[in-house]
């Protein structure tokens, strides 16, 4: 009726009987909090069977192997949650890749400036996955104490979205002159990352500087600064480009980088977070939000599921944030002016940027 796994007591479990399913239960699970809080809870309380959670009402805390009932009497545990939430960032499965405060599931960027290269997206455990979102979809969603706002860091924005839509949508390409549709993907999912249109978040992907048309990859000037890009294995054949390269050379390396960061650093780790999400709540994505759009939805759940300090202004002293409002202009004549309604387009777009933590 009991053993132990690692060190940790784990009580005897039930079955019970909901609406024509028999679900595994446990009545309680035992947490040390001085070690990692996270595997603890995927351990006791993550079915690998059926992908998503197993039932539980109690939590003990056990402090150098003695039990302390704390400070609800052993009930479902807020502070058990609080815990797990702030743990989750050191799991692995989440970084802040861009040292901007926002956590996403890419655990590197897209182009590291410091190497000139693309660096390679590590794959994570695919039930460790799919635990994280049956674990936001229990905490904060279904059970009682969804609602408190436990989770002490930023999500990336994209997160909240395809939770909310239930799928892994791919955005369509731009058709802009010298576009990748697959870059044009990963441009949008950065977009809330650092200089999102620069060189730092998009590499040779960025537009040319001054406004001159075109992406610099298809530039045959102005390319110096990139020409020692470490292609490394994103080039067909693995070639390690280390010279002038061609602009069908560049053309299949960015796609390649494209296609492998989407894929492995986007798509299958966040199917896997939605596959453990749907299987916790268990309704279709539009019953679920009901008759909200996808992006109401994105921010009902950020708004239920996070917690963050109010901004710091002494953090952003010194830094600059530039927007584009190039579309919000107006022709007249020769010199374009800037109405009040396209200055307040540009406010709103601007405190969007620091409401996501930006």
């Amino acid at each position: 009726h009991a053993w132990h796994f690692g060190g940790l007591f784990v009580p005897h479990q039930q079955y019970f009987h909901l609406g024509g399913f028999y679900h595994q239960q446990h009545h309680a699970i035992t947490i040390d909090p001085t070690q990692d809080v996270n595997f603890q809870a995927y351990v006791q309380l993550y079915d690998s069977t059926a992908r998503r959670l197993r039932d539980f009402t109690q939590v003990y805390y056990v402090h150098h192997g003695l039990e302390d009932p704390g400070i609800d009497q052993l009930g479902v545990r807020r502070d058990f949650i609080s815990r797990w939430a702030d743990s989750v960032r050191t799991s692995g499965l989440l970084a802040d890749a861009y040292e901007d405060h926002i956590w996403r599931l890419s655990p590197v960027r897209f182009f590291d400036g410091a190497t000139a290269g693309f660096p390679t997206p590590v794959s994570r455990d695919a039930d460790h996955l799919r635990f994280l979102g049956a674990a936001l979809a229990r905490f904060f969603l279904l059970d009682q104490t969804a609602g408190s706002n436990f989770l002490p860091f930023r999500l990336d924005r994209h997160i909240y979205l395809a939770l909310a839509a239930g799928e892994v949508g791919k955005p369509a390409g731009t058709g802009d002159q010298d576009a990748l549709d697959d870059c044009d993907a990963v441009a949008a999912l950065l977009d809330n990352a650092p200089g999102p249109r620069s060189p730092a978040a998009l590499g040779p992907y960025a537009p040319r500087d001054g406004g001159a048309a075109g992406r610099i990859w298809a530039a045959a000037e102005g390319y110096d600064w990139v020409e020692d890009v470490e292609w490394g294995d994103v080039v067909p054949g693995g070639a390690h480009l280390d010279g002038p390269v061609t602009v069908e050379q560049k053309r299949a390396g960015l796609l390649a980088a494209c296609q492998r960061f989407w894929h492995e650093g986007w798509e299958v780790p966040m199917g896997l977070v939605l596959e453990g999400w749907a299987n916790e709540h268990g309704q279709a994505a539009a019953e679920l939000r009901g008759e909200m759009t996808p992006e109401q939805f994105a921010d009902v759940l950020r708004d239920n599921i996070q917690r963050t300090d109010p901004v710091d202004i002494a953090q952003w002293r010194g830094r600059m944030q530039v927007l584009d409002y190039s579309l919000h202009v107006v022709e007249a004549g020769a010199e374009g002016t800037v109405t009040n309604a396209a200055l307040l387009d540009l406010l709103a777009e601007a405190l969007t940027i620091v409401r996501d933590g930006n």
